[in-house]
């Protein structure tokens, strides 16, 4: 499945190569330009964790503020982007085009779109989550949620599932869990905290109950809003 090239002329190999548009990107986001940028934040951040064994204190020293914001067209494309190339940590791998992503926007009433940013002492990382809830009389169901790869393991994927259990009230919270080669990995042994519990598996879908536990709301501890 992997995509290749042949040259049978070498002396046109960087006019085939600067006329493929697989090596062009359509749009480029501020966060595309920020990329070197965010790279050398975390670094810093992974300097510090060779130093500082305890994750959960080492979490509680670098400042985290996490925000929340509606999406909304001044990062519409962002989510876009997120939502279709994030693969080791989204729940779902559901892709979205603008077409799609503005008809779940249209419905305000049924679901809530949320995208998640985050700055520590070493810097602003920017938009780096998204999560789509439906909302039915008693029960909230999480469609999608992805999450960049370069803030897991500081506690904001357990602090994404606090919040939505604090701002969206509900009786039931399902989380849905699609099982993939890209996915197989980060997500089940996130799934494997006491916040989770499985309801129900077909093949490769899994429905996951998100119970509200006393250590999911220490997690608040170690984020500023």
């Amino acid at each position: 499945s992997i995509n290749t090239l042949h040259f049978d002329d070498p002396d046109n190999f960087f006019l085939k190569l600067d006329k493929d548009d697989r090596f062009f990107k359509k749009k480029i986001l501020k966060e595309d330009k920020k990329k070197n940028e965010l790279y050398k934040i975390r670094s810093k951040f992974e300097d510090l964790r060779i130093v500082e064994n305890n994750s959960y204190k080492l979490i509680k020293k670098i400042d985290q503020k996490i925000k929340f914001s509606d999406c909304n067209s001044g990062n519409f494309n962002r989510a876009l982007q997120i939502l279709n190339k994030t693969n080791q940590f989204n729940f779902s791998l559901n892709r979205y085009n603008e077409k799609k992503l503005q008809h779940i926007l249209n419905k305000k009433s049924v679901y809530k779109v949320k995208l998640v940013s985050l700055k520590d002492k070493f810097g602003d990382y920017g938009l780096i989550g998204i999560f789509i809830l439906k909302t039915q009389k008693y029960k909230i169901e999480v469609l999608d949620f992805a999450l960049s790869c370069r803030v897991l393991e500081r506690f904001v994927e357990d602090y994404i599932i606090y919040f939505i259990l604090k701002n969206f009230k509900a009786t039931n919270y399902i989380i849905n869990y699609q099982s993939s080669t890209y996915n197989k990995d980060l997500i089940p042994k996130f799934l494997k905290k006491n916040f989770f519990t499985l309801k129900n598996k077909n093949n490769n879908s899994y429905k996951y109950e998100i119970i509200k536990k006393k250590g999911l709301n220490e997690i608040k501890k170690i984020f500023n809003q």
